[in-house]
Order: structure tokens, then sequence, then C-alpha cells
């Protein structure tokens, strides 16, 4: 008997390691709620454990309350605990158990059915369940309370066309800016052209300009500062070539003569005048001044190629510059045309909603608007629909609805 009670205590062990998650006792199963279960089959005369893989597994509990398994068939788990369903299938269970074996069931809670927020918050739609959660931390998780907006119908509408307008006034305010900075240097100008300043500047345009006129100061300096190394790189490859080719000059008349002369020598030593070891000297000479003149010609093709590769990368700066302010004027002028139409549009549906928004004759008071926070709960003591609290601690499977009342605030006494 002690063999015994061990031996199902050490089955009992070993279904609570494999069963699923944590779970509250008195919890009651519903709906939607995915169930672990696990099945064991202990030998006394063995004292050998059988897992029951075919039928072991999750199951989720249907609409109707009820889980399929497998030799027990459609079973009603809806509203008992998990202790409870453990004992019912274990009851079923047992009566295909073989010879000298006992069947041990556990079922745990894999996952909860999931909650669901409704009504006016950011992000409505279902979330997953954890114990402890209140309405407030589902509302959270919904992304909080949509903001309350007193403003209805035409007046809304005003509003919003009026938020559009401005906005894409602020943005006409930066594209003309950034307008006049591309068309100053086009023209090669560090500031704005006298004309295109505004007289009539907020102090906003004033910043939104000076930001510009400084973009336009910086880009210019970069430039200028590019420009002229590149200037100064090729008057120094000038002046090299200048002096290579003054170098050239005297080398060039240095061999020919020392050529004349060897020439005049070779004479003399075909008449016995001139020792050959005279005429060697002569040659050696010669060949030396041959191969510094070719050398003084390569460093003169070198210094012309780096001259002509700068002035190549000025002529590009200057072209790319150009061509790059003036693709991305013509973008912004796109832009403009396009701000500028729809700055018409919004205007035309201030004017329409302005004269509508005229009748409503009682406007909506924001400090009048409350919450209500509604409850549809299919599970529990009190299943049903109810108006709760913000602290009120959910189920699985809650529905939970967000509604902002609102009073008609009473028009002034004159």
């Amino acid at each position: 008997m002690v063999q015994a009670r061990s031996s199902a205590s050490f089955l009992a062990l070993f279904l609570s390691i494999l069963g699923g998650t944590v779970f509250a006792a008195d919890y009651r199963v519903g709906p939607d709620d995915l169930l672990d279960l696990r099945v064991a089959a202990w030998n006394a005369a063995t004292g050998g454990i059988r897992q029951e893989l075919t039928i072991s597994g999750t199951y989720r509990v249907g609409a109707e309350g009820g889980i399929a398994v497998a030799l027990v068939g459609n079973t009603a788990v809806a509203g008992l605990t998990v202790d409870e369903i453990a004992q019912q299938i274990e009851s079923e269970l047992s009566q295909y158990s073989r010879i000298g074996e006992t069947v041990r069931v556990s079922v745990g809670i894999e996952n909860y059915a999931q909650i669901y927020v409704t009504g006016q918050v950011e992000k409505p739609g279902a979330f997953d369940f954890a114990s402890g959660l209140t309405v407030m931390k589902a509302v959270a998780l919904a992304g909080g309370m949509a903001g309350i907006d007193p403003i209805e119908g035409e007046e809304r509408n005003f509003l919003n066309a009026r938020g559009t307008f401005d906005m894409l006034q602020r943005e006409l305010m930066y594209l003309h800016a950034r307008h006049d900075r591309l068309t100053a240097e086009l023209n090669g100008s560090a500031e704005f052209a006298g004309e295109s300043e505004p007289t009539d500047q907020t102090p906003e345009m004033k910043r939104v300009r000076t930001s510009e006129l400084a973009i336009l100061k910086a880009r210019d300096k970069r430039y200028r500062h590019e420009i002229s190394s590149l200037t100064k790189a090729q008057e120094s490859f000038r002046q090299a070539l200048a002096v290579l080719e003054d170098k050239l000059k005297t080398n060039v008349k240095q061999l020919k003569a020392s050529r004349l002369e060897l020439r005049r020598e070779e004479e003399l030593f075909e008449q016995g005048l001139v020792p050959a070891a005279k005429i060697f000297e002569r040659v050696r000479f010669v060949s030396d001044l041959e191969s510094r003149v070719l050398d003084i010609e390569r460093s003169i093709l070198l210094a012309r190629k780096e001259l002509q590769d700068h002035e190549r990368s000025q002529s590009l700066l200057v072209a790319a510059r150009d061509e790059e302010n003036a693709i991305e004027l013509q973008e912004v002028n796109a832009d403009i045309a396009e701000a500028e139409s729809r700055l018409q549009k919004q205007f035309s549906l201030m004017s329409e909603a302005s004269g509508l928004r005229a009748g409503i004759e009682t406007p909506l008071d924001p400090t009048s608007a409350t919450v209500v926070y509604q409850i549809t709960r299919e599970r529990g003591d009190k299943p049903g629909p109810f108006v709760a609290d913000k602290t009120t601690v959910l189920l699985p499977g809650d529905v939970v609805e967000i509604q902002y009342t609102k009073a008609a605030s009473a028009e002034p006494s004159n």
C-alpha cells in the first residue's frame, strides 16, 4: 500500500512536470481557453509509466464549451475547474486502461481566452489575458483612450480644414524660402535677391529665411573653397610646367651642342688627333643628356595631365552644382504648385464649413464628458453586460467597450 501511494505520488509529479502553465485552482474554464491535457498510465507491477501521446496535447475549448478527446469524444468542460476536468476525463479513460494499469490525467491552461477592447480607444482589438488584468490595464493595451472630441459635424470639419490650411501655409513658407536660396545659388550669389524678401515677415518666417540664408552662405563658402583649391592646384601645375619647359629648353640646347661636339671629335679621332677615351667620355655625356631630356619630357606630360584633370574637375564641379540646384529648384516649384492647390482646396472647405457651423445651436462642453466602461461577460457568477469601473478585474473572454457620454452645455443667458 505504501509503495502504491509512493508510485501514485510519483505519477502525479510526472504529470505536473508535463503540464501547462500555472492556473488558479478555482478558475472556471470557458470558450476559447486553450487546455494542456496530459495522460499517463502507471503499471503497479513494473512501476513503469507510459505516456499516452495519442491523447495528450492541447485542446481549444469550443464556442459551445466542449473539447473532443480521443476515446472519450466530445466532453463538456465549460464552467469546470481544471481538476474537475481531469477527474472527468480520467473516469472516462479508465474503462480503456490495460489490466494492472492506473490512468492519471493532468489538465493545465496553456492560454486563456483573449479579451476584447472596443469603442473609443486608439487601437481596438483582441489582447492576451493575464491574471489580475483590470479595465484600465486593458485600455492601456489598446493604446489608451481616444481623445475626447466635443466638436461634431461641420465644426469639426472646419477645424480639420483650418488645421490643414495652417500646416500648408507653413509648408509654403518653407518652400518659398528654399526656392529663394536655390535661385540665389544658381545666380552665384551668397545673398537673397532684394525683391524676394517679404515685407511683412512673421517671427517664424524670419527664422526660416535666416536658416535658409545660413545654408546658402555655408554652401557658397564650401563651393568657393573647393573652386579656390582647384584653382591654386592648377596654378601650381602651370608654374611647374613653366619651370620644366625652361629646363627642357636648356637641356635640349646643351644636347644639340654636345652632339655637334661629338661629331667633331669623331672626325679628329679618325685623323688620330683625339684619343678613344675622350670619345667614350663624350658619348657617355651625350647619353646622360638624352636620358635627362626624356625624364623632363615625361614630367611635363604628367604635369599637363594633372593640370587637365584639375581643370576638368573644376568644370564638373560647376556643372554638377548648377545641375543639382536646377533639379532641386524644379522639384520645389512643383511642390509649391501642389501646396498652393491643396491650400485653395482647404480654404474652400473652411468657407463651406464656416457657413454651416454657424447653425450649431448647442456646442458640446468637453468638461461634461464622462467615460462609461461596459463589460460583456459570458462566464462567471454574473454573465451578461454590466457597467464597470476602471479597477474592475477582467475574466478571459470579456468584451470591454469604452464610450463617452456627452451633455450639451446650456447657452449663455443674455
